[in-house]
């Protein structure tokens, strides 16, 4: 059997006009399909063979083999947002403006193991923001917003790593890898008993590079760090995370370094967060979250929560300090 179709000036709800060719042909033991799109300037090509088992005698349609080579390839070109009229549009309602996206996606090997590939890529968006009223109104600009996915299967395992982007340059990276091969999630495996790795970085970002964007953090400064490293499985992780804020001012107001860590055994996280500020106090605060099984409860303890005041003139005479402390917790179901 083969067949073809063509659209033309296709009308979604809310996009732009489609114009499509298409042509299929299913043979005994496969099936192939090749579709070419266009939506204004952006084009969108998917070519597909995929293995049959033959129908028997009385039903003849066939099926999806379990075993057998596939290939399938999906790819853009490099698309403009601003070339596409109505999704610009929807986009600028939102604060959103310019920028690119490009896709590339493929399968290949034995149905029953295959090997897929997928880039997405986001680039120079620009988000804006209108601050202030009448004359005084102000348009921020936020550039060089975007973002990158990659996935990547073996046998035995699904990998995917990506960045998020800020004027352009990384603002967080992770890698993952779950211990799971691709086939058996088709087939319908749960996939929460898998072993997973997931490492996050922040390497270094400026608040201050935010002042652009909010009016409300023109006075604010600090260097943001930090890591997170899980490991064990998706239904059970461990692993531990921290952050941490360097130079941090909000006005006249000056902070030694801000820490935030927590940690997880896969069944209690335990959190930590300690601000200190120059010349004044220290808070500092502690939280254990216990998770349980299916119907158990849930316990949030929070606890060590203090403020002492240390004035910079008692610190070498040994003048009391001023402390205070509180305790909580809360539990559910």
């Amino acid at each position: 059997m083969q067949a073809a179709l063509s659209l033309r000036k296709l009308a979604l709800s809310g996009l732009d006009p489609v114009d499509a060719d298409a042509w299929i042909k299913v043979e005994r033991r496969q099936a192939a399909a090749r579709v070419n799109a266009t939506m204004a300037k952006a084009e969108l090509r998917v070519d597909a063979t995929v293995p049959l088992i033959p129908g028997r005698a009385g039903d003849g349609a066939p099926k999806l083999a379990e075993t057998g080579p596939i290939a399938v390839e999906v790819k853009s070109n490099q698309i403009q947002v601003q070339e596409l009229p109505i999704l610009r549009k929807q986009l600028a309602r939102r604060g959103v403006s310019g920028g690119s996206v490009n896709l590339v996606a493929s399968v290949n090997g034995d149905i029953a193991h295959p090997d897929a590939k997928l880039a997405l890529d986001l680039r120079d968006l620009e988000i804006r923001r209108v601050s202030g009223q009448g004359r005084n109104s102000v348009l921020r600009r936020l550039p060089g917003v975007g973002a990158s996915l990659n996935v990547d299967t073996e046998r035995g395992a699904i990998k995917v790593a990506g960045q998020a982007l800020l004027y352009g340059t990384g603002l967080l990276t992770f890698a993952s890898r779950l211990g799971i091969d691709p086939g058996a999630v088709l087939a319908g495996q749960d996939v929460m008993a898998a072993p997973v790795t997931l490492d996050v970085k922040i390497p270094r970002f400026h608040l201050a590079s935010l002042q652009k964007l909010d009016d409300h953090l023109r006075d604010t400064e600090g260097a943001l760090s930090g890591s997170l490293a899980l490991r064990g499985t998706l239904g059970r992780p461990t692993g531990r995370g921290e952050l941490l804020i360097e130079g941090a001012r909000v006005g006249k107001l000056r902070f030694g370094p801000i820490k935030a860590h927590g940690e997880t055994d896969g069944e209690l996280v335990k959190a930590n967060l300690e601000v200190q500020q120059e010349q004044g106090g220290t808070l500092a605060a502690h939280a254990d979250i216990r998770r349980g099984g299916a119907g158990s409860q849930q316990r949030l303890s929070a606890s060590a929560l203090s403020w002492r005041s240390i004035p910079a003139a008692s610190r070498s005479s040994g003048s009391p300090r001023t402390r205070a402390a509180a305790r909580s917790s809360a539990r559910g179901v």
